[in-house]
């Protein structure tokens, strides 16, 4: 089974570690792994179901989302692919709180940029970010009281939505598309 990098890192740091896979359903969410259970803090990565409220409440700092974006910019699941399909130059890695019912909505946190340079590739990127992300989530989490107290909401007239990546999304219209939105979307 693969294991996040994220996990290794916390794991050498002496963090204690629980491990949620991800069906398509999300119910394991209610499985007998939490049941009885309480943890200090939960994070959420990449995990396209809400999480149910009785769930939530097993965390006693609560819940963090770590997202692939300088939040509230391309909030939603494509964040990199919409990044380098825009031209960016810049994304980054936000850890916000989750809040339940809307997504990477919740206040920031913690962030880092990440200069993406000319021709920046989703593999390369997002390994990159995964790379440096792993430390940064450890750090804020040795630093959760402190940048609970700084959190600052975020400005929702700033924010930008993805959407998922699919056949029709990937379609390249000839007649509409230019060639360097072309060129940006083999990359991303």
């Amino acid at each position: 089974m693969w294991t996040p990098p994220v996990i290794g890192t916390a794991k050498a740091d002496l963090v204690t570690t629980h491990l949620v896979e991800t069906p398509s359903d999300g119910l394991h969410l209610r499985s007998p792994f939490l049941n009885g259970k309480t943890f200090d803090v939960g994070v959420v990565g990449n995990y396209p179901h809400p999480i149910p409220p009785e769930v939530a409440k097993k965390f006693s700092m609560g819940l963090l989302k770590i997202h692939n974006s300088l939040l509230p910019k391309h909030r939603g699941p494509s964040p990199v692919e919409t990044a380098i399909m825009n031209g960016d130059k810049v994304t980054g890695v936000t850890i916000c709180e989750y809040k339940t019912g809307k997504s990477d909505s919740g206040k920031i946190l913690a962030q880092f940029p990440y200069h993406m340079g000319d021709t920046p590739t989703r593999t390369r990127v997002l390994s990159s970010l995964c790379k440096e992300g792993k430390g940064f989530l450890v750090m804020a989490l040795r630093n959760l009281e402190y940048l609970f107290k700084e959190a600052v909401e975020q400005k929702e007239e700033e924010a930008t939505y993805t959407e998922e990546i699919n056949e029709d999304s990937a379609r390249i219209f000839w007649e509409k598309t230019t060639a360097a939105e072309i060129e940006r979307m083999s990359r991303a």
